[in-house]
């Protein structure tokens, strides 16, 4: 059954009691646009999904929207339907209403056009809403004006609450000529007179004269007109019993315009207080579209929304999560509404009788009309029954028909179009999350296309490419085994960057720095903050200041460089990293030193020593703080450091390096022999392609045999990187097994190691600054000023 805006009061006492009597609704929607899956990723999660949906459809309105009822008859043996079609559409009638802007996607308007959609008889005829917040404030405003006019009545005022508006020569010519017309009004036998139609600007002029000029004679009030025109009526003054009840008729008239402005809100309000079970096909959508329409702004957050869609429409079902999941899945080719109606109506499923509620319309399967609201949603209906006849037929319960305790399995999940993995959410408890630690989020520049990641990513087996933009996607791997190794292998290149899916889980929540290499940090942070490549990085955290040292060795030191070692303060430059700009000159010194507050530190007991110095050279002496306890390394005496192929190694000294060998090389996979390896013949396209073989003439055996040669060596840096990957997890297996006191060591002599080597290159400056300074004594200066040794220290 149609409804519009002229039937639509009249059938709402029915349209509420069908939903009270049936046993559950099927809905189904026609918007002004779709444009919502465009930017959905397969590997998003439920939250993502609902946020971008959000963001992309609150603009876009419901314009038509099927109701169908089903309820089943007992003595029968038969489903009843009835079913309406809607059209809606918010109209600006009311003063009080807000006027709504909204979007129109031309394709889905083209397609509903093509489908018969009758946007005339939407835009006439249209029923108009407002959902709880919009209907709050209506109310709040029609209530004030109710109280003005009241006291108006009262006092017998025409005066606004407003200042008098001043008027001009040309206005106040007209004010007086519908003041004229009002006082012959006044002298004839009519009871009211339609006065000319004029702007509400000189409405109000009027309204301000009309105390004065007609107190104790007429009342005047607005009116709005069919064709929606405001004009100002005049009427003869009666008694104030007359005048309450003319007003009591105008609140009767404003309540009435109210609760058309609700309009089709109060539909959704009804199955709202009904608590019945919802059912719809592929509904997230409509869902969505429904709540924030007709009942609440969608909010923000997530669970909120899963809070609200639940504890509004407390059982739910979609058949397209229904029809996707087994034991229906098996049976069903296509789960798109009109394919799934084709195979329902085939064995094994079976449609149960179905008929139209006696004296009243729905739909039939006789009377195609595909892509109007409220067929779709009988249809819907329709493979609804057959599919859960099947349920009763496959369980063998056919004679406690219908039970509703099958459904449990389907209910309150939402089918989400394109996610990979966890196609559903649910509503009434927590959503599924599934392992993704085979999938890695890639980067890669813009001109790479799919070949290209597939030829990346080929050495490790099948892969699945789940498109973000044109310079990034998610990758999973089939053979999942693989991922370590992928990590490990493909995290050195410059021209692409890769990480876990955690990693960029982390990275979107705002964790930049969570479990990434160097390289990977500079480009998260360089995401949110492009700024930050180019910052110094300063951070205070727990006393140390991070920041870089520079030091400029000319014939006459012009800079000087402090080392100052406390508990409180340290000062070191920060490893080489892309997002720190190091721009520093050829001779530039970058000291790298650490001193934790733990470190053994004695500062009382540290010397001074002073360079020579031009006395008069207008800067203080360059001067250095050692500890001299710095290298007492009373508990680490018989350990050493050994060099190793690779990698260095803190050792007891009676170790000799083939047992260190040894247990490396027990800690890896048994290698391969040298000869090429067939398998692995495609290695080398792991490379950057700077660093690939160049593609070799085949009548060339030279060029032939160095392609070869080529080959080989880029599978054996890439086992390298195997077994580095390897040791890597057994170091940090061995780390996590090693007590308190042992990490405590590691820790420290980590931490000596790392001082011993800035002392070193600290060393050599001094060096090769007491050469310079050397060479300068006896030298005039520029300035004049001779430099002469000291011979006698009591001299001082």
């Amino acid at each position: 059954m149609e409804v519009t805006r002229s039937n639509f009061l009249q059938l709402l006492p029915s349209i509420k009691e069908a939903i009270a009597k049936c046993d559950f609704i099927v809905i189904d929607c026609e918007l002004t646009g779709l444009n919502t899956v465009n930017n959905i990723n397969a590997f998003d999660t439920q939250k993502q999904y609902y946020e971008k949906v959000r963001r992309n459809s609150k603009d876009f309105l419901i314009i038509q929207y099927g109701l169908c009822m089903f309820r089943y008859d007992v003595d029968k043996k038969v489903y009843k339907q009835q079913g309406y079609n809607f059209y809606i559409f918010q109209t600006g009638a009311n003063k009080f209403v807000p006027d709504h802007r909204f979007l129109c996607q031309s394709s889905s308007l083209d397609f509903l056009s093509g489908s018969g959609f009758d946007f005339n008889k939407l835009f006439k005829e249209g029923i108009s809403y407002l959902n709880s917040n919009e209907e709050e404030k209506c109310r709040a405003s029609l209530s004030d004006a109710q109280k003005v006019r009241a006291n108006k009545l009262h006092n017998n005022s025409f005066t606004p609450e407003k200042c008098n508006q001043a008027i001009n020569d040309e206005d106040k010519e007209l004010v007086n000529n519908i003041f004229n017309e009002i006082r012959d009004f006044i002298a004839s036998d009519k009871e009211e007179h339609v006065l000319p139609k004029c702007n509400a600007y000189i409405r109000r002029l009027v309204y301000q004269q009309a105390e004065a000029k007609l107190a104790n004679k007429a009342s005047l009030e607005t009116r709005a007109l069919e064709n929606r025109d405001h004009v100002l009526v005049v009427t003869r003054l009666k008694s104030k019993e007359d005048r309450e009840a003319m007003n009591r008729k105008v609140v009767e008239r404003e309540e009435e315009q109210l609760r058309q402005s609700i309009g089709f809100a109060s539909v959704i309000k009804a199955i709202v207080e009904s608590g019945k079970l919802v059912v719809g096909h592929n509904m997230c959508l409509d869902l969505l579209h429904t709540i924030h329409q007709f009942l609440i702004p969608l909010p923000f957050e997530y669970q909120e929304f899963k809070e609200i869609a639940h504890y509004s429409f407390p059982k739910i079902l979609d058949t397209k999560y229904m029809s996707s999941t087994a034991p229906l899945r098996g049976l069903i080719d296509s789960t798109v509404v009109a394919h799934l109606l084709a195979t329902v109506q085939k064995e094994p499923f079976k449609i149960p009788d179905i008929e139209v509620e006696e004296n009243l319309e729905g739909y039939t399967l006789d009377n195609t009309k595909q892509h109007e609201a409220g067929y779709d949603a009988y249809i819907t209906g329709v493979s609804f029954l057959a599919m859960w006849n099947y349920l009763h037929t496959l369980n063998g319960q056919s004679e406690s028909y219908p039970n509703f305790s099958l459904l449990d399995p389907y209910c309150n999940r939402l089918f989400l179009m394109r996610l990979q993995d966890c196609p559903y959410m649910n509503l009434a408890g927590t959503d599924v999350i599934p392992s993704r630690e085979h999938i890695v989020y890639l980067s890669f520049p813009k001109t790479w296309k799919q070949n290209d990641i597939f030829q990346l990513f080929s050495p490790f087996g099948n892969v699945f490419i789940a498109w973000i933009d044109d310079q990034s996607a998610y990758i999973a791997l089939q053979r999942r085994d693989q991922i370590s190794i992928v990590l490990s292998t493909l995290s050195q290149s410059e021209t692409y960057t890769i990480m876990s899916y955690a990693q960029r889980q982390a990275h979107l929540a705002g964790d930049t720095g969570l479990g990434l290499l160097p390289k990977q940090r500079t480009r998260a942070a360089s995401e949110i903050n492009p700024s930050v490549k180019k910052r110094k990085m300063v951070s205070e955290g727990g006393g140390i200041t991070k920041e870089k040292v520079t030091l400029n060795l000319t014939p006459f030191v012009n800079k000087k460089t402090k080392i100052e070692k406390s508990a409180q303060k340290q000062t070191f430059d920060e490893p080489k990293d892309d997002s720190v700009e190091d721009e520093c000159e050829e001779d530039d010194l970058y000291v790298k030193s650490q001193f934790p507050d733990n470190s053994k530190t004695n500062l009382e007991n540290s010397r001074q020593y002073t360079l020579p110095q031009p006395p008069d050279s207008g800067m203080p002496p360059l001067s250095v703080e050692v500890d001299p306890d710095a290298w007492e390394l009373e508990e680490y005496n018989d350990l050493e450091l050994r060099t190793m192929p690779g990698f260095d190694k803190m050792m007891p000294k009676n170790c000799s390096r083939s047992t260190v060998q040894t247990e490396v090389q027990n800690s890896i996979p048994p290698e391969a022999p040298d000869s090429p390896d067939p398998n692995l013949d495609n290695m080398y396209l792991l490379l950057d392609p700077h660093l690939r073989p160049a593609t070799p003439d085949l009548d060339d055996p030279s060029s032939v045999s160095l392609f070869e040669e080529h080959k080989q060596l880029a599978q054996e840096y890439l086992k390298v990187q195997t077994e580095l990957a390897y040791l890597s997890q057994r170091k940090t297996k061995l780390q996590e097994t090693q007590s308190l006191e042992q990490q405590r060591q590691r820790k420290t002599i980590e931490q000596l190691q790392s001082e011993k080597q800035a002392l070193i290159l600290l060393k050599k400056s001094l060096e090769k600054q007491k050469e310079l300074l050397t060479a300068n004594i006896g030298r005039p200066p520029s300035d004049g000023w001779v430099l002469v040794p000291r011979s006698d220290e009591s001299e001082l």
